[in-house]
C-alpha cells in the first residue's frame, strides 16, 4: 500500500518527512534564465501607438523587448494548462538571472513586474489621426491563471495591475486577484484562464507615456528542510489587449491559433538515439491543440512539413480545408477531427549519432482576415542524438525519494544491443548546495527479479547553469552492455531529497519505479523525471576520468545550445591572470575523442563541428587547474 504523497510547495512545514516516500516539489530557479545576459534597452523613447497586443507566442524567454521594458517575468509554452493561444508569460519568485530573490520571505514579498513600454493615450494615430477621448472607449484585456502546474499562490499572496500617470509620475492600482489553487480558479470560473476586461474611464490616463505592469506578491517556505525553499506562487498571463473602439462584451478576436507546443514523431521519447530508431518508433498521427478566438465560424487549411537540417529528406502533409468552429460556444479543437493529420512518411536511413528534422506546422485562413499571424505557425525540431530522452528539457516541478537507500529506476528499451557510456541528468538548483546528498548512479536489467548491472562511486547533484542544464555522468569504470529492456536511477546514501528536475507536460509515469521499502512501485506522478542514458559510448569514458565532474561556478559556455560560434565567459579570477597568454582550450567530442586544441579566446569559431554533444576543457598554466562544460551544436 502506497503512503501519503507531498506536494512539498504547498505542505511545506506541515508533514514530516517520515510519513513519505516520493515528494513532489516547487522548482528553485530557471536555468535558462540564469544563462541570460542581460539585454540593452531600446535606445528609443518614443510611445508606441496603440493597438497594444502580446500573447506570447513568440520563441524566446524574455518577454518582446519593443513592447516591455523589463526582463522578469519569463516567456513560455508549459507552465500552465491549455493556454489562450500558443505561449504564455509567468511571474512568480524569481529574478531575472533565474535564482529566487535575495530578500524572498516566508511573508509576502514583491516578486516580478512586467512593465510595458510607454504608450500614446492622448491621440489615435491611425487612420483619421484625432485626440484621444474617453468617448473612444478604451478597454484594456487579459487572460490570467493562478499555479498552472506550478506551485498554488496562497491567499496572502498576489496579481496585481497597475497603470502609470505621466504628469504625476504615479502608479495606480486598477485590479487585482489573492492566490489560489488552480484546481479551486477551474471549479469557480469553468475556465483554464480567465479573461478580465477593464475599462478606461479617467481620463488623467490619456497622456503620451502612459504604461501598465502587472506584479506580484510571493512567499517561500520556511527553512526547516532546505529543498522545500523554492521558487513558488506562480501566475501564468495571456493575451494582453489594450485599444480603443472596445466595448465590455468585446471579448472575441478574429485569430485562430495553435495552443499547444508542437508535438514529437515519435510514440514513445521525445528524443532517441540515432542509432537506435526504427519505423516503428514514429507515431500514426500527430495530434495538436488549436482554437477559434473569434465569435464566427471560420474555414481554416492545415499542413505540416519535415524536413532534414543540414540533409535532402523533406516531405509535406496537406490536412485540407475545413471550418472551425468558435471557442466560446466548442472549447478547444484536437487534431485530427474532420481530416486526420497522419504520419504517411517514413524518415531516410540515418548515419552517426546526431540527425534532426525542423518539423513545422502551419494554420492558414481561406476568404477571411486573421488579425494575429504570429501563432498560427510552430516547430518542433525532432532530434535524433546519441541518448534517450521522455522529457521536453523544461523542469515545471521537482520530484525525490524519502529515507536512506530509497532507490528510483527508470525504464527504457534498445531496440539492438548497444552499451551504455554516461547518464544525464538535471538536478533542480536549492537555496542550500546539495554538498551533503549523495547517491550511487545505479543501472539495472531488471527489477523482478533485481539483477544490477553497474553501482557507480559516490556521487552528488551538480547543478549546470547554462540552457543545456543537464550534468553527465561517465560510466569510466565499466562496460555496460544492453539490449531489451533496461532501467538507470539511483540509490540515496543520505536521507536529503535529490531534487530531480520533473517536467509535468510529457508523461513517462508508466517507466518510473521507486523502492523505500524493500518494494518496487510505479509512481502516482504523471510526467517525466529529468533523465537520459547517453549512448554507444562505452569502452570510451577510460581516459576521460578528469571529466567526471563539469564544474558548476568558474566558466559559461554560451549560447549553449550553439549553431555556429560559442563564447567563454570567465569569473574575474582567471580574467585578471591573462588568460590569452596562460590558457589553453580543448574541445572534445562525446566519445572522449580530442578533436581540437588552441590558445585561449573569449570566443570561436564552430561552424565545422556536426551536431551533437560536446566538452570544452579550459587548462591554466597559472593556477594549474583544468575547468571543463558541455555544450550542445544544434541547428
Amino acid at each position: 500500500m502506497k503512503k501519503a504523497i507531498l506536494f512539498l510547495g504547498i505542505l511545506c512545514g506541515i508533514v514530516s518527512m517520515a510519513n513519505a516516500q516520493e515528494v513532489m516539489l516547487s522548482v528553485y530557479g530557471n536555468p535558462n534564465l540564469r544563462a541570460h545576459q542581460k539585454r540593452i534597452p531600446l535606445k528609443s523613447s518614443t510611445a508606441l501607438p496603440l493597438p497594444f497586443l502580446d500573447d506570447f507566442s513568440y520563441n524566446s524567454w524574455y518577454p518582446d523587448s519593443s513592447k516591455w521594458m523589463d526582463d522578469y517575468a519569463f516567456v513560455n509554452r508549459t507552465f500552465g494548462p491549455l493556454p489562450t493561444t500558443l505561449g504564455m508569460v509567468t511571474l512568480d519568485a524569481i529574478d531575472d538571472t533565474g535564482a529566487v530573490y535575495s530578500w524572498a520571505t516566508p511573508t509576502p514579498f514583491q516578486a516580478d513586474y512586467l512593465t510595458s513600454r510607454p504608450l500614446r493615450l492622448d491621440s489615435i494615430l491611425t487612420g483619421t489621426p484625432d485626440v484621444m477621448q474617453l468617448s473612444d472607449s478604451l478597454y484594456f484585456s487579459f487572460y490570467y491563471q493562478p499555479q498552472g502546474f506550478g506551485n498554488a499562490p496562497d491567499e496572502e499572496d498576489s496579481l496585481i495591475l497597475e497603470f502609470f500617470q505621466p504628469d504625476s509620475n504615479e502608479w495606480y492600482k486598477v485590479w487585482g486577484a489573492a492566490g489560489i489553487s488552480y484546481a479551486n480558479f477551474y471549479t469557480l470560473y469553468h475556465r483554464t484562464f480567465r479573461q478580465i476586461m477593464i475599462p478606461i474611464t479617467n481620463a488623467m490616463y490619456l497622456k503620451d507615456g502612459f504604461q501598465f505592469r502587472f506584479r506580484n506578491y510571493a512567499s517561500i517556505a520556511n527553512s526547516n528542510l532546505p529543498s522545500w525553499q523554492s521558487n513558488m506562487d506562480q501566475w501564468n498571463i495571456d493575451y494582453v489587449y489594450l485599444d480603443y473602439n472596445r466595448y465590455k462584451n468585446d471579448t472575441a478576436y478574429a485569430d485562430v491559433a495553435f495552443v499547444n507546443a508542437a508535438p514529437t514523431l515519435l510514440k514513445t521519447y521525445m528524443e532517441m538515439p540515432a542509432r537506435q530508431y526504427v519505423a516503428s518508433e514514429l507515431k500514426d498521427t500527430l495530434k495538436n491543440v488549436i482554437t477559434n478566438l473569434n465569435n464566427t465560424t471560420n474555414n481554416i487549411n492545415y499542413r505540416y512539413t519535415v524536413q532534414e537540417v543540414g540533409g535532402a529528406f523533406t516531405t509535406t502533409h496537406l490536412g485540407g480545408d475545413f471550418d472551425i468552429q468558435p471557442f466560446n460556444t466548442n472549447g478547444y479543437h484536437t487534431w485530427p477531427f474532420h481530416i486526420a493529420p497522419a504520419v504517411d512518411f517514413t524518415l531516410p536511413a540515418m548515419s552517426g549519432d546526431s540527425v534532426a528534422f525542423n518539423v513545422t506546422h502551419l494554420i492558414g485562413v481561406n476568404g477571411w482576415s486573421d488579425d494575429n499571424l504570429t501563432n498560427n505557425s510552430m516547430r518542433f525540431v525532432q532530434k535524433f542524438y546519441n541518448y534517450y530522452a521522455y522529457d521536453d528539457g523544461t523542469a515545471e516541478a521537482g520530484y525525490g525519494l524519502a529515507g536512506t537507500g530509497a532507490r528510483l529506476a527508470y525504464q527504457f528499451s534498445v531496440n539492438h544491443p548497444d552499451t551504455l557510456g554516461a547518464v544525464n541528468m538535471y538536478f533542480n538548483q536549492t537555496y542550500t548546495p546539495p554538498t551533503s546528498r549523495y547517491f550511487y548512479l545505479m543501472v539495472w536489467e531488471s527489477l523482478s527479479p533485481e539483477k544490477v548491472l553497474y553501482k557507480s562511486k559516490r556521487l552528488r547533484p551538480y547543478n549546470g547553469d547554462s540552457i543545456n542544464a543537464y550534468h553527465t555522468y561517465f560510466i569510466t569504470d565499466s562496460i555496460i552492455n544492453l539490449t531489451g529492456t533496461f532501467y538507470v536511477g539511483w540509490m540515496q546514501i543520505t536521507d536529503e531529497v535529490l531534487n530531480i528536475g520533473y517536467d509535468v507536460n510529457t508523461d513517462a509515469s508508466s517507466h518510473v519505479f521507486y523502492n523505500t521499502e524493500g518494494t518496487w512501485e510505479n509512481t502516482v506522478y504523471d510526467g517525466s523525471p529529468m533523465i537520459r542514458p547517453v549512448m554507444g559510448t562505452a569502452g570510451q569514458n577510460k581516459r576521460m576520468d578528469w571529466m567526471y565532474y563539469e564544474s558548476d561556478f568558474d566558466f559559461k559556455v554560451y549560447p549553449n545550445p550553439s549553431g555556429s560560434s560559442i563564447s567563454l565567459m570567465l569569473p574575474a579570477k582567471y580574467l585578471n591572470l591573462n588568460p590569452e597568454e596562460t590558457m589553453t582550450v580543448e574541445i572534445y567530442n562525446y566519445l572522449g575523442k580530442k578533436i581540437r586544441e588552441l590558445p585561449y579566446s573569449a570566443a570561436f569559431d564552430v561552424s565545422d563541428l556536426e551536431q551533437g554533444y560536446y566538452l570544452v576543457r579550459l587548462n591554466s598554466y597559472s593556477t594549474s587547474e583544468s575547468l571543463t562544460k558541455s555544450f550542445i551544436i544544434s541547428r
